[in-house]
């Protein structure tokens, strides 16, 4: 059975910025039909255990996250909380929403868990090049650091926003998010939103809630008090598919734009210049 709770208590120690652009141009995107190991990097499989409303100061209303096993997870693969073991989800729960700062001198520290493949292994390589190569930021193994992200492999593939402090989590499911889904996560974890959830999304694309599976239209919601960056971005790493969370088949997102294909959204394989202009100004 699904319960609503409430989530009352929060660290935020910064505004994190989306990632948004101009046309994309260094490096490429590939406009294909996302697979659907692309289209699941969001949709975790099966019934929450329970929905919670959550305040976040990027919106003037509360959202809707689902709670999964002992985690809170917010429009799909954002993490915000991890529950104590055996904790209890009701309407008179507390929970702390962990949403984070910037990393320091744009170096993030990482480690894998042991269970971590070298499929996986490989596939975190691929992101940290990308990222050592087009970004100021640099991901480096963690020597001794506090903070720091550990990449682990659960049912799904998840992420903090932000610099939460200590040990955060990383999952990327062992084969189901590939390359695309390792650099989306650690664009959360840098503290990259949704493109198609930033505040002027309405006037680029169109949310088809008939096509919508019930129960799950609140990942679709609008960061109205968030400050984007740049020109909507159509081919930003951080985009939902056109299909995401569909019940019938049909797109859930469609551009206004007639001419941009479908196939275009949430096919990105690699940071768009939008995504690169989005976090140069996190980390200049």
């Amino acid at each position: 059975m699904k319960r609503t709770a409430s989530i009352v208590g929060f660290a935020l120690t910064a505004v994190l910025l989306q990632a948004c652009s101009s046309t994309p141009s260094t490096p490429s995107t590939t406009a294909e039909t996302p697979s659907l190991a692309e289209t699941a990097l969001f949709q975790q499989t099966g019934t929450p255990d329970a929905t919670v409303q959550v305040k976040l100061p990027q919106y003037k209303e509360p959202v809707t996250a689902e709670v999964r096993g002992n985690k809170v997870l917010f429009e799909g693969d954002i993490l915000l909380a991890e529950l104590p073991e055996g904790q209890a989800i009701d309407k008179n729960s507390t929970v702390i929403a962990n949403t984070g700062g910037l990393w320091p001198s744009a170096r993030i520290p990482y480690v894998f868990a042991s269970n971590v493949s070298s499929t996986v292994r490989s596939h975190v390589q691929s992101a940290i090049n990308t990222y050592n190569t087009y970004t100021k930021v640099r991901i480096v193994p963690r020597a001794s650091e506090t903070n720091y992200v550990r990449v682990i492999v659960d049912s799904g593939c998840y992420s903090y926003v932000g610099r939460i402090g200590g040990g955060q989590a990383l999952s990327l499911a062992n084969g189901g998010c590939g390359v695309a889904g390792a650099i989306h996560e650690f664009g959360h974890a840098m503290g990259l939103w949704h493109e198609q959830s930033r505040k002027d999304r309405d006037q680029y694309v169109t949310i088809v809630w008939a096509n919508i599976k019930s129960g799950t239209e609140h990942n679709f919601q609008i960061e109205s008090n968030s400050r984007a960056v740049g020109a909507y971005d159509f081919d930003s790493i951080m985009h939902y598919p056109a299909y995401a969370f569909s019940t019938n088949g049909q797109p859930t997102i469609r551009p206004k734009n007639t001419s941009i294909p479908l196939s275009r959204l949430g096919a990105a394989k690699t940071l768009s210049s939008g995504d690169i202009a989005g976090i140069r100004s996190l980390y200049p």
